[in-house]
């Protein structure tokens, strides 16, 4: 018998507090194909990782984490891969996908990066950092678009603008 691998989804964001992020993450946990061979996991990187914990709101193995702790992501991984193979990291945003593509020559697993908008227009807009703040999330951006296996994105618009930018057809 084949032993299944891990799917894990990766937040890097506020899953403690009810938003379409939250319901974007859990929807798609919940709705992973059962036939895939693949178990999930959910990492979660929080601002407030024991609210999430009280809420259960997933009846799916998870570990919450304090965002500012994203170093615990390593042995996260170790810890799984111990368990069983992760053939599949689902990174949600851009920091997500960083830390799953810096980890991934140690696992050899696949990445799905789910790009929900823009980080760095968003960043600036929300008046979070200026030009310099800007310049390096894009960086980012390009980085991950480029190395993910997979980007999935939540509108025509995005997709048109990663080809257009990064000449991305994934």
């Amino acid at each position: 018998m084949e032993v299944p691998s891990w799917n894990v989804v990766l937040s890097y964001g506020d899953l403690s507090h009810s938003s379409g992020y939250q319901t974007r993450v859990l929807s798609e946990l919940e709705n992973l194909d059962a036939q895939s061979g693949f178990d999930p996991f959910l990492l979660v990187f929080d601002r407030h990782p024991e609210e999430f914990e009280r809420s259960s709101l997933t009846g799916f193995p998870f570990r919450a984490v304090p965002r500012s702790d994203m170093l615990r992501f390593y042995p996260e991984m170790a810890r799984l891969a111990r368990q069983k193979p992760i053939a599949l990291v689902h990174a949600h945003n851009l920091y997500s996908a960083a830390l799953a593509i810096s980890a991934r020559p140690l696992y050899k697993y696949k990445i799905v990066l789910d790009y929900h908008g823009r980080i760095p227009e968003e960043y600036v807009s929300l008046g979070k950092g200026g030009e310099s703040s800007r310049k390096a999330l894009e960086g980012l951006e390009r980085w991950a678009v480029r190395h993910a296996d997979e980007v999935v994105v939540v509108s025509q618009k995005l997709a048109d603008y990663l080809e257009a930018t990064y000449g991305t057809t994934k």
